[in-house]
């Protein structure tokens, strides 16, 4: 029993600092965090449902896939496709 307390006194330690850290660290990995490395962006929005926003893609080809209330509803069996690709090297 002593050993499954001190476990758990183990685990409290080490898990405390994350959940404190965390909320101040969540921004740096939120949305945008990693925009200069985005290759391809499309938001499904009326007027541009199949464009890609960075230009690096040419316009969606949908193959029994479609888009509906802003969002790509592929279904089994149907299938979307952006090609050729365009943009920098992706490593």
């Amino acid at each position: 029993m002593r050993r499954v307390i001190n476990y758990w006194r183990l685990v409290s330690m080490l898990t405390l600092p994350i959940l404190i850290l965390f909320p101040l660290l969540s921004p740096a990995a939120g949305p945008g965090a990693q925009e200069d490395k985005l290759v391809g962006h499309w938001t499904f929005e009326k007027g541009s449902e199949l464009k890609d926003l960075m230009g690096n893609f040419a316009d969606i080809t949908l193959n029994g896939a479609k888009v509906k209330d802003g969002k790509l509803d592929v279904d089994q069996g149907k299938w979307a496709i952006a090609t050729p690709y365009t943009g920098p090297d992706i490593l």
